[in-house]
């Protein structure tokens, strides 16, 4: 038997698909703008939000290559 979901699990759902809007908008940002350190780290911290840290590697290193020093 299922159970109806709970406020709890209704907010969670809620974020997880604000996060993969998230994701998606830096996505199509990153493709204009490839080097951008914020969208690179926007993109990574989107990533680990979502529970995919091998998926934001990548990203974050990209964010800290393109620092201006």
């Amino acid at each position: 038997q299922q159970t109806a979901p709970t406020d709890q699990d209704e907010a969670a759902r809620k974020h997880r698909l604000q996060l993969e809007d998230k994701v998606q908008l830096f996505l199509n940002a990153l493709r204009q703008y490839p080097d951008d350190p914020l969208g690179n780290y926007g993109l990574a911290s989107a990533y680990l939000e979502l529970n995919q840290p091998y998926d934001a590697i990548s990203y974050f290193e990209k964010a800290i290559v393109g620092q201006p020093n």
